[in-house]
């Protein structure tokens, strides 16, 4: 008899303190650009341009990691109900 495959642990355990993690490193990381783009004396007309962009990816990233997210409940869901 095979073995059970090992996880990493329960997603909904581990879920909330990724989406922490995750809200802190994307301020930390717009505080950054923020203060580079100060230090460098980009104008208003560099650093709005700049974070827009930041933002756009952020939220394609987010988007990214949700239908990640999706994809794979989707085939837990597929693979628990072929096995029960």
């Amino acid at each position: 008899m095979a073995a059970a495959p090992r996880t990493q642990g329960h997603p909904k355990k581990n879920g909330p303190r990724d989406a922490l993690l995750w809200i802190i490193v994307t301020i930390i990381i717009f505080g950054g650009i923020f203060a580079v783009l100060d230090i460098v004396g980009a104008g208003e007309r560099m650093q709005i341009p700049s974070l827009i962009l930041l933002l756009a990816v952020t939220t394609v990233n987010a988007i990214w990691r949700a239908a990640g997210v999706l994809a794979a409940r989707i085939e837990l869901m597929l693979v628990t109900k072929r096995t029960c």
